[in-house]
């Protein structure tokens, strides 16, 4: 299974934890047109790589992975957007994958949506 494939079934498995974020709101690699709503945030996760570590007996010991996840809310948004992200963060962590880039909150120029994009790093 991808990162990526594990960390949306990670969020889709505890939305009752991700503050306004409804499960069918989380996306692998892309958000079809279908999906896309002007009046709740969506989820966006992709991989960003992998690397590999501790090697012995022609074995690998260790793989550090970084998935990516954007977040991307309707541009008039009134929602607390730091309690969504805090939440996202906490159950994330609570499953040993640790926020190492936190982009900041920007306005896309295209589709006017506000955008804040996570980076997270996980040990397997």
């Amino acid at each position: 299974m991808t990162a990526t494939a594990t960390v949306v079934a990670l969020l889709k498995n505890n939305s009752d934890q991700l503050t306004n974020i409804a499960a069918t709101n989380i996306h692998a690699y892309s958000i079809s047109a279908a999906d896309w709503t002007d009046d709740a945030p969506l989820i966006l996760v992709t991989d960003i790589g992998r690397s590999v570590s501790l090697y012995g007996n022609d074995n690998v010991g260790r793989e550090l992975e970084e998935i990516q996840i954007q977040l991307y809310y309707p541009a008039n948004y009134t929602g607390d957007m730091d309690i969504i992200e805090s939440a996202l963060i906490t159950v994330l962590r609570a499953n040993k994958y640790y926020c190492s880039s936190n982009a900041g909150h920007v306005m896309t120029p295209d589709t006017k949506n506000i955008l804040n994009t996570l980076k997270f790093k996980h040990t397997k």
